[in-house]
């Protein structure tokens, strides 16, 4: 597993992390996932979090949280945009976003689009923005299951937007982010 987690398979890697994250005792384990942590996507990143967490280390808090915002794309290239998906669409990861010329532009997480950032038809560079996605619920639902075990009070915020009924979140997120904000005060 340790060996996957330096795969050039995106797919290795974030399978790697998810497994390595269900064996919280097995120490070179914790030292991989720190490292798949700074991976360059998402994907990984979100996997390796919660595994951090089990293991009690605070280090997943940053991609913890990114989780539960939105997620912006961007630009890889630059060249004409074309939209292929429209406002309101769920993508998964690997989905066509758009096309910048010839190159393609797949969402490297789940979400759904809440916003298009560029105009269709428009001169983009790299680095702009293309679209935002809301935060997935299935990656809501396990960032805070994850920051119950290692959130701080600076992560209240983001954890608190979540209790209450949030439109388009199932109810057990709702009772989640509620243990999670009682869990994080009680430890400080």
């Amino acid at each position: 597993m340790i060996q996957q987690a330096t795969s050039p398979s995106l797919e290795l890697r974030q399978t790697a992390a998810w497994i390595m994250g269900q064996d919280p005792n097995y120490a070179p384990f914790h030292a991989a996932l720190l490292t798949l942590l700074h991976d360059s996507q998402p994907g990984v990143r979100r996997n390796a979090a919660p595994g951090l967490a089990a293991f009690g280390d605070s280090a997943a808090r940053p991609e913890l949280t990114a989780m539960l915002r939105p997620f912006t794309i961007h630009a890889p290239a630059a060249g004409t945009l074309k939209y292929r998906l429209k406002l309101g669409d769920y993508v998964n990861p690997g989905t066509l976003i758009a096309h910048i010329g010839d190159f393609e532009v797949r969402s490297p997480v789940p979400g759904e689009i809440r916003e298009l950032d560029s105009l269709n038809g428009s001169s983009v560079k790299p680095g702009d923005p293309l679209a935002d996605l809301s935060a997935d619920p299935g990656h809501v639902w396990e960032a805070l299951r994850a920051l119950y075990l290692v959130g701080q009070p600076a992560d209240l915020e983001d954890v608190q937007r979540y209790v209450g009924p949030v439109p388009g979140m199932p109810g057990k997120v709702a009772k989640q982010a509620a243990l999670t904000a009682e869990a994080i005060q009680s430890r400080h």
